[in-house]
């Protein structure tokens, strides 16, 4: 649909939009250039998109004289008091450009001006390129995977919602949505044992015959699990292993779990210890 910042008050009311809601957007970015702030702000989606709807630009002092009247015009609020055509535009940009541009071009031939030059447009365009894979990505999270975690969740496939969570997590932590979610596919479990460094693997209940999963060397803290029953297995050099179940996890949002070693340890032969 658009970027909210950068989106025409006719964009915004769903009305029928052309090439001049485009002219808006050159405005908002030619206003971001020269002050480095957007020319309508708020603190969240609906305040920005009232701030758009029916407030001025943002003070442009910093804007030079001769370009002020021109983001002026293209941040008008009605398509027809903008430019109407690019043509129109173009004109009016090429009114400020300098008619002696020998001098410039000069100066801009000497390798102490182009070779800083060459790397500041390098290292510009490398974290322009990031910015708008990041803001994709985040927009992608919001808009796409958030609707299939939902999806997941009531289908009862914690493990895949799981997975798309945490990558989703990486673009978006804070989103309250996500965060309302993750009760409803995973447990934060702790695993603490005594003595300590042993290591944690697990692997679903009622799948026996998969492989285990390496979780970590205790003790673990805060590992997000999906939601089920699952074997956990712990390994520690000069102890006997230990296999068991951890019986609470599809219920409870966060579970630790503790074990004595030494127990374990004094069971004696052919016996099995059960917590």
């Amino acid at each position: 649909m658009g970027t909210l910042p950068y989106m025409s008050p006719e964009q915004l009311l769903g009305r029928s939009i052309d090439h001049r809601t485009d002219f808006f957007s050159v405005g908002v970015v030619l206003h971001q250039l020269f002050t480095h702030k957007l020319p309508f702000q708020g603190n969240s989606a609906v305040e920005m998109a009232d701030a758009i709807l029916h407030n001025a630009p943002s003070a442009m002092n910093e804007v030079p004289s001769r370009f002020q009247p021109i983001i002026s015009r293209l941040l008008a609020k009605d398509p027809s008091a903008r430019y109407q055509h690019g043509e129109d535009l173009l004109a009016e940009l090429q009114k400020l450009q300098p008619k002696e541009t020998t001098p410039s071009l000069s100066i801009l031939r000497r390798p102490v001006v182009v070779i800083p030059l060459i790397l500041v447009l390098c290292v510009a365009g490398f974290l322009i390129v990031r910015t708008i894979q990041r803001n994709n990505k985040m927009r992608w999270a919001r808009e796409e995977a958030l609707l299939r975690i939902t999806e997941l969740i009531d289908e009862g496939k914690n493990d895949e919602a799981l997975r798309l969570a945490l990558e989703a997590e990486k673009y978006i932590p804070n989103d309250p949505l996500l965060k309302s979610l993750w009760s409803g596919m995973s447990t934060k479990i702790s695993i603490q044992t005594e003595p300590a460094e042993a290591n944690v693997f697990y692997k679903k209940y009622d799948s026996p015959a998969d492989s285990w999963k390496f979780v970590g060397t205790s003790p673990v803290e805060d590992k997000r699990i999906s939601k089920g029953f699952f074997r956990w297995k712990i390994q520690k050099e000069g102890y006997p292993e230990i296999l068991a179940l951890s019986p609470r996890t599809p219920y409870e949002n966060e579970v630790t779990l503790r074990y004595n070693l030494e127990d374990y340890k004094k069971t004696p032969p052919g016996m099995t210890r059960v917590p």
